[in-house]
């Protein structure tokens, strides 16, 4: 079992920066996602159309949207689960090995 040597502050700290490293891929991706969709149809295609670009671009904005929340969710999930593994109020979770099972 892992135990908070440092006095607590690394289930804070280890929760803050994979909740942070989530969002930053998720902003990432939503950058991406802006032109991803209009690029590829560009490069695959021989003839495009005005409205199979929009609609590809419009893909994007969506993306650009709903990433970045699910990216605070995974901030706030790994904060809090963090607070409390340093609180005390929950142990860290440790691989369970059901009786019987191989890996």
């Amino acid at each position: 079992s892992s135990s908070n040597a440092g006095g607590g502050n690394a289930g804070i700290g280890e929760g803050l920066k994979e909740g942070l490293k989530g969002l930053g891929f998720s902003l990432l991706g939503a950058v991406a996602g802006l032109v991803d969709h209009s690029i590829n149809r560009l490069a695959n295609s021989e003839s495009v159309t005005v409205s199979q670009v929009a609609s590809d671009l419009g893909k994007g904005v969506l993306g650009a949207f709903t990433k970045p929340v699910g990216g605070v969710m995974h901030l706030v999930a790994h904060a809090s689960q963090g607070i409390l593994t340093s609180t005390g109020l929950r142990r860290r979770l440790e691989p369970r090995v059901l009786p019987g099972s191989r890996d």
